[in-house]
């Protein structure tokens, strides 16, 4: 995991050292896991994310290849006859 903004690393460096107490450690543990946990689930909605997005893209074109389709089929005139 990337770490973009240095969480991980501020976390690590006051888990380490030596003024942090022993329950301020336990504190930064779970934090420092509740953070990596987000940023995986984070990596997953945006790897989702495009996946839908290339399906949506998919089904407009497909919208849109059916309806000029539709209109050069001899349906133009019929649709803006008087």
């Amino acid at each position: 995991m990337t770490d973009g903004n240095g969480v991980l690393k501020a976390i690590d460096e006051a888990i380490k050292d030596a003024a942090t107490p022993t329950w301020g450690r336990a504190i930064l543990l779970a934090w420092r896991d509740d953070h990596v946990k987000l940023a995986q689930h984070l990596g997953w909605h945006s790897r989702l994310a495009s996946g839908a997005a290339k399906v949506g893209v998919s089904v407009a074109s497909a919208l849109a290849l059916i309806v000029v389709l539709w209109l050069l089929s001899g349906r133009l005139p019929s649709v803006f006859a008087p």
